[in-house]
């Protein structure tokens, strides 16, 4: 009954987006400009992977013209065996909070959109100026580290520099490259906010992962399958991250003779987190790679 009165649907009414037009509620949802279809649902996410969906946010547009923003929290449902069974989710009204964040937001929209016209500008220099002097390779991967970097920048933005989202680093650093061979990923753990310190940081060494991987791992088989996974440990006192990235069904590894760059750029990269640590495991079924550094104190 809470979610017909906040979504204005009459008793008796269906909430359902996917539902037939004669029966469908009042309003859309929306993210930005964006019309969610039914399938990218928080609710319908969550109980078609099994997958906690968490801190999502969304503008409701009714068809008389009115609009709310909501948040909520919305977790998978399983049965005794577990088996997925449907979701479950909460979700309030956050309607006044936007409108106090409305100038913040223009403003990160704003710096957002100047750091891609300036990624651009950088890009159409070097290839201007450097291009030709490198070999392709060397010159591509130089290209694919800037637009890392600027799709981080971007992430800060949105979070408005406070915090960046540990899921949404991983997607963002991964998704660009592997494309439509998102079904092989498997990303899952709890909700964490890293500092944008180290998430630029971290997002250079998924760049660097998934680069590898698609070129020389697992994911360069149509077979392979990549699993990213994460826990905390400690207590809000001391806290630590623990990150397997976990590659399998590939081509058979070896360890080789010598570290890359990329190897050693994520060994650096990882070093200069709080407690940094990072160890790799050349199984001939999959690389596995531990990684995992310390989270700042809650209090």
């Amino acid at each position: 009954m809470a979610a017909k009165s906040l979504l204005r649907v009459p008793h008796g009414g269906n909430l359902s987006q996917s539902a037939a037009e004669d029966e469908a509620p009042p309003f859309r949802v929306y993210h930005g400009d964006r019309l969610v279809p039914p399938e990218e649902l928080p609710l319908q996410v969550a109980a078609a992977t099994g997958r906690t969906v968490a801190r999502s946010e969304c503008e409701i547009r009714f068809d008389d013209g009115g609009t709310i923003f909501i948040s909520g929290h919305t977790i998978p449902l399983r049965d005794k065996a577990g088996a997925l069974r449907g979701s479950i989710g909460a979700f309030i009204d956050i309607t006044p909070r936007m409108g106090e964040l409305g100038i913040a937001d223009m403003m990160s929209r704003e710096m957002s959109h100047r750091l891609k016209n300036n990624t651009a500008l950088i890009t159409a220099i070097s290839r201007m100026t450097i291009s030709r002097h490198l070999p392709k390779e060397i010159y591509s991967a130089y290209e694919e580290r800037l637009l890392s970097l600027s799709r981080f920048k971007e992430l800060g933005y949105v979070g408005d520099w406070k915090s960046v989202s540990w899921r949404q680093l991983i997607e963002n650093s991964i998704t660009p490259v592997v494309g439509s061979a998102t079904g092989r990923v498997s990303i899952d753990g709890p909700d964490v906010q890293v500092e944008p310190a180290s998430g630029q940081n971290l997002g250079m060494i998924f760049h660097e992962l998934i680069t590898n991987a698609c070129k020389y791992g697992a994911m360069s088989r149509d077979s392979g399958r990549l699993d990213v996974s994460w826990t905390m440990d400690g207590d809000d006192d001391g806290r630590r991250l623990v990150c397997i990235w976990q590659e399998s069904n590939g081509p058979r590894v070896e360890k080789p003779a010598q570290d890359g760059f990329g190897s050693r750029l994520i060994k650096t990269l990882i070093k200069s987190l709080p407690d940094g640590r990072v160890t790799r495991h050349y199984r001939p079924d999959g690389l596995r790679i531990e990684m995992s550094f310390q989270l700042p104190s809650a209090h």
